[in-house]
């Protein structure tokens, strides 16, 4: 009996797996047309590509210098075969590109989304890109000179580990694919386009690091971030301290869609908006303390925006309550919220609203407000069933005639029994390092070594911590939430 023909045909469709993913390269860099070209020949099986896709007519050195520029990209069609890109997109410097027509089939790319610098006459919208609902990490468009229009890109939907930047795209008037982003984990900056409307932030409830809108000539309405509530909820986003900044939008007259704003981590910057003489959208935040400070002026004369002093007074005269205090206390099994009025008018009712992610609340008490009083009231009310990790709690203070404001937000964090479980393991590791925990909160992972340096940080941990960069020893696993260290561990790291 001849074994090998009968083993042949087995090691033939063993092996077939094998043999498509080595026809999909780890990552690949295209640097010229004849790149574009020899890809479907060279990788016909690739369809997931598991790294980066980096395009570009520019080759640089370590130090950033350019080595070489053939600047003759001109059609991505042999890309099409790519259905997803579980790293980054890049495409950056190249001239001669008229669209993205190649990429239709991407559904999803699991980095960062990043354009750049592509400046023929005719790249005017993101056709191609119509499959992209999915961005990991951080949407970046920069200095594309004739960009009108994000057009053509699908809707993309759910959060963002970090940041969106639009900046420097002289003709952009339309971001509205964007509308499906609820969340950043980091930044959102919005500068010198020409945006007549911030159409395309809808859903975005929640900034991790600061929002800015500066220098947006054509800027007119930003009602579109009617759903923003909170600005700087991360506190590894710029070392936790991050602004509102709306500055010289020269068109802007009203702050209409921050209604629903009730926490700066950082300061409120309104300045140099010449136009800008309607900022009642503001008082809620501005008279119950939601923003760590004010920097306000040169906006339009002789109006509540002119300056600091002139928002606050006038502020204080529009809200129906002054509230002196709003906090919270635990004891780790129930939570006590107590705030005080200074002042109600008009004060039909207090609904207490709860939420475990600051994005989504839910009523969770209802006490009766005092009507009209210039006397001090205090309040009070007891979550008996609070969740475990981050609790975030906010007052809708309503009037008589159903009118209504929020409150700034407070938290207050519920350990569960050994800090969340939290699990660091293996211990000894070598490659990679797991963390488990019975959390519904991300947490912030921090390795440093013997002497206290930081080595790593992040809080991208679902798959494990990457270790090939920490040499042998012993060193220092440090789990935290916001400022609450869960869990400090020695590590012992082996090669």
């Amino acid at each position: 009996m001849n074994f090998t023909k009968l083993l042949l045909p087995i090691l033939l469709v063993w092996l077939a797996p094998l043999r498509n993913i080595a026809q999909c390269p780890a990552s690949l860099t295209i640097y010229e047309q004849a790149d574009v070209v020899s890809f479907v020949t060279d990788y016909p099986n690739c369809h997931a590509l598991p790294g980066d896709l980096i395009i570009t007519d520019t080759i640089r050195d370590a130090d950033g210098n350019v080595t070489n520029s053939t600047t003759d990209i001109t059609d991505l069609s042999a890309l099409s075969i790519l259905t997803s890109i579980g790293g980054s997109l890049s495409i950056t410097g190249c001239p001669l590109l008229p669209s993205l027509t190649g990429l239709d089939n991407v559904t999803s790319v699991g980095a960062d989304f990043y354009l750049y610098n592509n400046d023929h006459t005719s790249f005017t919208s993101l056709a191609g890109l119509g499959s992209l609902t999915h961005v990991t990490n951080r949407v970046t468009v920069r200095l594309m000179d004739n960009l009108e229009t994000f057009a053509g890109m699908g809707t993309l939907t759910g959060s963002l580990l970090y940041e969106i930047k639009i900046t420097d795209n002289p003709k952009l008037a339309s971001i509205a694919p964007l509308s499906g982003i609820t969340s950043t984990g980091t930044d959102v900056t919005i500068k010198r386009n020409k945006l007549p409307n911030l159409e395309g932030l809808n859903s975005l409830s929640t900034v991790g690091g600061f929002l800015d809108i500066q220098e947006e000539v054509d800027l007119l309405d930003i009602s579109q971030l009617a759903s923003l509530t909170t600005v700087g909820f991360n506190p590894n986003a710029n070392g936790g301290i991050n602004d509102l900044n709306i500055s010289q939008n020269p068109l802007l007259t009203n702050l209409t869609g921050l209604e629903q704003m009730t926490s700066i981590s950082g300061d409120l910057y309104l300045n140099l908006n010449p136009e800008l003489g309607d900022c009642d959208a503001v008082c809620p935040m501005v008279v119950a303390g939601g923003a760590g400070g004010l920097s306000v002026g040169s906006n339009k004369s002789m109006t509540p925006c002119a300056y600091n002093t002139a928002l606050q007074n006038h502020c204080a005269a529009l809200l129906p309550i002054e509230l002196m205090d709003f906090s919270s206390q635990s004891n780790n099994e129930v939570i006590i919220l107590n705030w005080m009025t200074a002042t109600e008018t008009n004060n039909d009712e207090f609904i207490i609203e709860k939420s475990h992610n600051g994005r989504d609340w839910e009523a969770i008490g209802w006490i009766e407000g005092n009507g009209t009083t210039q006397e001090e009231h205090a309040y009070r009310l007891v979550d008996e069933a609070p969740s475990t990790g981050i609790n975030y709690y906010r007052l809708k203070q309503i009037d008589f005639n159903g009118a209504y404001q929020y409150s700034h937000v407070i938290s207050e964090f519920i350990f569960a029994d050994h800090a969340g479980n939290v699990s660091i393991f293996p211990n000894p590791a070598s490659h990679t390092l797991y963390i488990q925990h019975t959390l519904t909160e991300k947490l912030s992972i921090t390795i440093f070594d013997a002497l206290g340096r930081q080595l790593i940080q992040t809080m991208d941990y679902a798959n494990g911590i990457d270790l090939s960069t920490v040499g042998k020893g012993i060193y220092t696993v440090q789990v935290r939430h916001e400022n609450a260290i869960l869990e400090t561990q020695k590590l012992v790291v082996i090669k």
